[in-house]
């Protein structure tokens, strides 16, 4: 029988358990790094020109192939799936095998949401001082987005002018965000379904493999394939610029990107639970 309270309890400890997880601080630790890294060339052009940098960065930081540097960082945070210590067989037997493995689940949706917010704050973080804070697009966004040439080759972060001129900043930062949050979950859910089917981190192959699509997607594929690659490549939509955001496009719409994540993170919870229930539990027991 499902007890929430098990559920939430679970799940909680497995968040807990990141205290402890060097593998975890070093994830957090390099994902800023890089960011500091990846936002470099364009703080210095906002020191060059005179003009500060708005804080809505994050909908324009994941184009190809940083996306699936992100991407790569997310399957490093759920490599160990589906979380199991030598103690979660004892926890499984004081909750309930079913509230635990679902515990797990709640544990990946609520993790990646902390994985992107970490995301969304240090892409600011890492422009102070050179942040103004403003409800629209900022100069040098606006410029950059009609003239990449404007600025230097070490500028890495390229603005999409469609999104610029058509939405808000807050709305293409909640998108986004929310986006991004669901592909860190289904590559979540794809390394835990798989390392329940088939053992031996089968998962991580598994999310590398839908990492792979989504980089073929944005150069060969889009060559060969056009715009339909991008309906089967669901991390391509981790980056609002690959979804038909302002509805000008033949990218696939958000309905059907958001249709297509919720309905695949379903499925793999249905088997990945279904699977772990029929499995010896000493079976799968390893240490963090």
């Amino acid at each position: 029988m499902l007890n929430m309270q098990n559920i939430f309890l679970c799940s909680t400890m497995t968040i807990r358990k990141w205290g402890v997880n060097p593998r975890i601080y070093s994830i957090f630790i390099l994902l800023f790094v890089f960011l500091l890294y990846h936002s470099y060339g364009l703080y210095a052009f906002s020191e060059e020109v005179g003009h500060r940098i708005s804080p809505w960065l994050f909908s324009h930081l994941t184009s190809s192939p940083v996306l699936q540097i992100f991407a790569f960082f997310a399957v490093l945070l759920y490599c160990d799936a589906p979380f199991q210590d030598r103690h979660s067989p004892f926890v499984m037997i004081r909750t309930g095998r079913m509230n635990w493995i679902i515990s797990q689940i709640v544990y990946i949706i609520f993790s990646s949401f902390i994985y992107t917010f970490f995301i969304f704050c240090s892409s600011i973080l890492v422009i102070l001082p050179r942040v103004v804070f403003q409800m629209e697009w900022d100069t040098i966004m606006v410029s950059l987005a009609r003239d990449v040439s404007l600025a230097s080759n070490n500028v890495t972060i390229f603005f999409n002018p469609l999104i610029i001129d058509t939405i808000t900043p807050i709305y293409a930062t909640l998108i986004g965000f929310l986006f991004f949050w669901m592909g860190t979950t289904f590559i979540g859910m794809t390394t835990f379904c798989f390392n329940i089917m088939f053992r031996n981190m089968a998962g991580i192959v598994a999310s590398g493999i839908f990492i792979g699509i989504s980089y073929f997607s944005n150069y060969l594929g889009f060559l060969v394939f056009g715009y339909t690659i991008f309906y089967f490549s669901p991390l391509s939509w981790m980056s609002i610029s690959n979804i038909d955001i302002t509805g000008q496009t033949s990218l696939p719409s958000p309905l059907y990107c958001f249709v297509i994540l919720v309905t695949s993170i379903i499925v793999m919870g249905i088997i990945a639970v279904t699977l772990f229930n029929k499995q010896d539990i000493t079976n799968r027991v390893g240490g963090n």
